[in-house]
């Protein structure tokens, strides 16, 4: 299995997840090791500033995130673990959590990998 089947995988399960759960202390945490995940494996986009202008547009009209590409799909998961890491009472997973934006990122995320490979 490639790692790319793996990130596949990882983030299917992680999307499954969040849409399922309710609770808000596992949701939170279920973020967080997804956040940490995307880290260890080097899927966090240094350069996720250059994106900040279309995810303040994607943040105000979501309808806007299938028109991304998926490195910019994860500069924008990026930029919530960031917004999260430099200010921890701000709360940014839940708030992204609660406005459905960390959903769509995420399913057209995977919607976008599976179409890369053809699935």
């Amino acid at each position: 299995m490639t790692s790319y089947d793996k990130y596949l995988l990882v983030f299917d399960k992680f999307y499954k997840d969040l849409i399922h759960l309710d609770d808000e202390t596992t949701i939170r945490k279920l973020i967080t090791d997804f956040m940490f995940y995307l880290e260890k494996h080097r899927l966090i986009d240094k350069n996720y500033l250059e994106h900040n202008h279309l995810f303040l547009a994607c943040e105000v009209d979501q309808e806007k995130i299938k028109d991304q590409s998926s490195e910019i799909l994860l500069s924008f998961l990026t930029m919530i673990y960031r917004i999260d890491y430099i200010d921890p009472n701000s709360d940014a997973f839940m708030i992204y959590y609660k406005n459905k934006m960390l959903e769509h990122i995420m399913y057209h995320l995977i919607l976008k990998m599976k179409k890369l490979k053809g699935v």
